[in-house]
């Protein structure tokens, strides 16, 4: 497939993306602070439907995003996103790594932990040691954290359809870029 066909179909996700940062988390954040300090309660409840109804858009357009995202990468080899336009649309402001890290509702630790495993499997291969079974048990432990609702499913799914594209180290090493983008936009947006 060809770099332009692989873009194309990411630049559609990339503006979903982007209307989430620039435009829906923003309004979120108004309307919370507008919340906090209202004590009219018709005016509290007209905040806070509208609140419920940018969560959903935002929950949608996250759900979208992840099933965008894996659709237009499905067709490729993982390593061949690091030569593209797509690791730009995927880790530059307002991108999907950063619509995604607005959009998750669990912790950095979860993030970090995830990251860390990743992060040694990565020093491992480096050593010569690369293994695929062991980036197919950090699904495994991936699917365990979803379970428990210790992570969100559309996160469940992005993670697994990337690292189920890692044949060998340079590809675990552009995942690992990828999820390096979504924990330090996270770490932002939970602070």
């Amino acid at each position: 497939m060809s770099e332009v066909a692989v873009n194309s179909k990411l630049e559609e996700v990339y503006k979903q993306a982007k209307q989430i940062v620039e435009e829906i988390y923003p309004r979120i954040k108004e309307l919370q602070d507008k919340q906090r300090k209202t004590k009219d309660k018709e005016t509290l409840q007209r905040i806070k439907n509208e609140l419920k109804d940018l969560r959903k858009e935002q929950s949608d357009g996250y759900e979208s995003i992840v099933d965008g995202t894996l659709k237009s990468w499905a067709d490729i080899k993982i390593y061949e996103v690091q030569n593209s336009n797509d690791m730009d649309l995927f880790i530059r402001p307002s991108g999907i790594a950063e619509a995604i890290a607005c959009s998750i509702d669990f912790k950095t630790t979860q993030l970090r932990k995830i990251f860390h495993q990743l992060r040694s499997l990565q020093y491992e291969a480096k050593q010569g040691g690369f293994k695929t079974y062991k980036v197919k048990k950090v699904i495994a432990l991936l699917a365990y954290s979803a379970g428990r609702k210790l992570i969100d499913h559309n996160f469940f799914n992005l993670s697994k359809g990337l690292l189920s594209k890692v044949e060998d180290a340079n590809d675990l090493n552009v995942v690992v870029e990828l999820l390096e983008a979504i924990v330090a936009y996270r770490k932002y947006y939970e602070s």
